[in-house]
């Protein structure tokens, strides 16, 4: 099956090459040669930020995104997962907070567009034990020197270790960018769409029938993960996710275009507006169904039917649709924007229809183009709507010194924001609740250190919260306060992150460091993760090479539970998680634009005990073998 699927991506991918193929308008490129992306906010703020694609060989082994981003997950490749490290909310408006599966999406805001001078594909693919593939297929190419378009294709299929964890996900997006022969209008694009069949077990009917495998002597142990009992042992206890999305960015400039040289004798147009405005419009869609037959065993999680006590379907469905008008002016002196943003939403769910919509209006301040310093301060305010009232204000100043010395960069948030919607109402077979909660406040202070020049960053960061609103032991939403209104919760955090070289080895190391003031915030104290290699050309220099093993740990916790049913992680205080270390085995090689990596994933399975739990009742994969390619086309 995965050599089938990936046979038909590359088929594919040379048909495109085939049909889309162009002639090229750069005469010349200089290799090596790497592509350039931007984001969509590019198009509207000075800060220049075109990025280069990464071509680098380390970290290639790291392809899981729970791990390259610090969070746990209920045991199988495209399950739910929840940050390790506290974070709060960045986004302002309507937010329905069903946020446990979005490391697997494609999304619209996040979409790359790409300005590259030759046709630009890369080819991930990883293949592991327990019918593990993903897929991810990435083209880009410039049908002239003013327009380029591109899509991706992502694909997850895998069994699990364990009984009833099968995942099947599929991300599409397609995307397109215009700029006119004189800079003045352009035009971005996209579209998405993801579908994600998931099926839930519910954890562990018992825990100790996998930890007391670690008692028992090696030689007659015959362990079965599958084998192990599930709370949900019917495999049509299944979520079903879906959604897709239209995206549409114009931009009017009516300042000057500035060029810049890359060498001496090629000039960069310079994409970004200096004077003008932009209209963007952003339509999405998503449905949410949970469709589980009811067993004796259920009741752990679920003590009420409220309208089926046979079988449960629950669907849920919301539309958004956003309109943002924005002026930009950018001087040597001042930089400044100001916007105004609606949006209209529609929810739907078995009891009720509801729409209501949010008018925000914000801009920015900056001053930038300095050699020594940099600052912005762009507040947000919703008029009128649903969440009237709500704010986030954000400063920022960041401190240049010379290259030894690094840069220092200071940062402050201020945010009114009112609940998510699931946290004020919900309707399905198993849960009600139409609660009324007042809006959180969050004051925040981050100060953050790097350079570049000796690979070390480090931060310290305090949040003030007042209004938390959290998923309580019986896995319903509670807002922290008493009768005298809010009690307030404080987080203060730092990290350290450190890339070490001695002669041929290396040393990649970065710790977080996390203290809640209150138990209703569970987040472990310390989290770390470390690679430790050893990397070496060979074959005068033709195949790069290198061999190590990365180590993840984190600190003993009451560890956040999973509920299947509202897909959110909720307060328990019986069991907890932590305190085991996780140790992988990798060896990476390059040769020319394909990177190849061969890892074992969990090494020390079995044989440091068997607590190796991310979320409590959900172990995760023991001792797995994972082959992946990262290949890189031009042409």
């Amino acid at each position: 099956m995965f050599f089938r699927n990936f046979t038909l991506l590359v088929f594919i991918f040379s048909v495109s090459k085939s049909a889309f193929a162009v002639a090229d308008s750069t005469k010349t490129i200089e290799k090596p040669y790497a592509p350039r992306y931007f984001y969509d906010y590019s198009f509207d703020t000075s800060s220049k930020n075109i990025l280069i694609v990464d071509t680098l060989l380390t970290g290639v082994q790291q392809y899981n995104p729970i791990y390259k981003n610090f969070y746990s997950n209920t045991g199988n490749l495209g399950l739910a997962h929840q940050s390790f490290i506290f974070k709060t909310p960045t986004t302002l408006g309507f937010d329905y907070g069903m946020h446990s599966f979005d490391l697997y999406e494609q999304n619209s805001k996040q979409i790359k567009y790409f300005d590259t001078k030759m046709p630009y594909t890369r080819i991930n693919a990883t293949l592991g034990s327990k019918i593990e593939q993903f897929v991810q297929l990435e083209h880009n190419q410039n049908i002239n020197k003013n327009w380029g378009f591109g899509f991706n294709i992502d694909k997850i299929r895998s069994e699990g270790f364990y009984k009833n964890q099968k995942t099947k996900t599929t991300g599409l997006s397609f995307h397109t960018n215009y700029i006119s022969p004189k800079k003045k209008y352009g035009i971005l694009a996209n579209t998405t769409y993801n579908k994600m069949e998931l099926n839930e077990n519910g954890g562990l009917l018992n825990d100790t029938a996998l930890e007391r495998f670690s008692t028992i002597p090696r030689n007659v142990q015959r362990f079965d993960s599958r084998a192990l009992q599930v709370n949900f042992d019917d495999a049509n206890n299944v979520n079903i996710r879906k959604s897709k999305s239209f995206f549409v960015k114009q931009f009017f400039n009516f300042g000057k275009v500035d060029s810049a040289r890359i060498n001496d004798t090629i000039y960069q147009k310079d994409y970004f507006a200096k004077r003008g405005f932009s209209h963007s419009f952003f339509y999405e869609e998503k449905s949410f169904i949970y469709n589980a037959p009811v067993r004796s065993n259920n009741e752990k999680f679920y003590s009420y039917y409220f309208m089926n006590p046979v079988k449960t379907f629950d669907s849920t469905h919301y539309s958004t649709v956003e309109n943002e008008i924005r002026w930009s002016n950018y001087n040597s002196k001042f930089l400044y924007s100001a916007f105004v943003k609606h949006q209209f939403i529609k929810t739907h769910n078995s009891l009720k229809d509801s729409a209501f919509d949010n008018v925000l209006v914000g801009g920015e301040l900056k001053k930038g183009n300095q050699e020594n310093y940099y600052w912005n301060f762009s507040p947000t305010y919703i008029v009128s709507g649903m969440n009237k009232g709500d704010h986030n204000i954000t400063g920022n100043l960041k401190l240049f010194f010379n290259p030894k010395i690094g840069d220092i960069n200071f940062t402050g948030i201020w945010q009114k924001r009112s609940p998510d919607f699931i946290q004020k109402n919900y309707f399905s077979n198993h849960y009600i609740w139409n609660n009324k909660f007042d809006a959180v406040v969050i004051t925040s202070g981050k100060m953050e250190y790097n350079n570049e020049k000796i690979k070390f960053k480090t931060g310290t960061s305090i949040s003030k919260i007042d209004y938390y609103i959290y998923f309580n032991e019986n896995a319903t939403p509670a807002q922290l306060r008493d009768k005298d209104g809010s009690i307030p919760i404080s987080v203060t955090s730092a990290w350290l992150q450190k890339d070490l070289k001695v002669g041929k080895w290396n040393l990649n190391s970065i710790l977080f460091y996390q203290k809640a003031g209150d138990t209703i915030i569970r987040v472990p104290q310390f989290v770390m993760r470390n690679s430790f290699f050893f990397e070496s050309y060979l074959f005068k220099k033709a195949l790069l090479l290198q061999v190590g093993t990365d180590f993840f740990y984190f600190t003993e916790y009451f560890g956040n539970a999973y509920n299947p049913a509202t897909s959110q992680f909720y307060l328990q205080n019986e069991k907890k998680i932590g305190n085991y270390p996780f140790l992988d085995f990798f060896l990476n090689i390059k040769v020319k634009q394909a990177r190849i990596f061969f890892k074992t994933d969990h090494l020390n399975a079995g044989l440091m005990g068997n607590t190796y739990y991310m979320v409590p009742h959900y172990p995760i994969a023991g001792r797995a073998l994972k082959l992946g390619v990262s290949w890189i086309f031009f042409n």
